[in-house]
């Protein structure tokens, strides 16, 4: 195996430049995003609970006409 390369002090710096930039860059747009998204999750919540609503009346309804047309559950 040969020996690894110097690196050139410009080229370190610029990695080290670049990483902060990129740090400080996403956390200035995850403030940004943060404040829609919060109106979203909400939105996101209603529609759900909505359809875990419409979910489980389907389902109970769906039981109940199986209860009444079953030989399992006969009077």
């Amino acid at each position: 195996m040969s020996t690894p390369v110097a690196v050139s002090p410009l080229i370190k710096t610029a990695r080290w430049v670049l990483l902060g930039t990129g740090i400080w860059y996403g956390a200035r747009r995850y403030e940004k995003v943060k404040v829609y998204r919060e109106e979203e999750r909400k939105v996101e919540k209603e529609r759900v609970e909505k359809y875990l609503q419409m979910k489980n009346d389907a389902a109970e309804k769906a039981r109940l006409e199986f209860e009444k047309d079953s030989i399992l559950f006969q009077k």
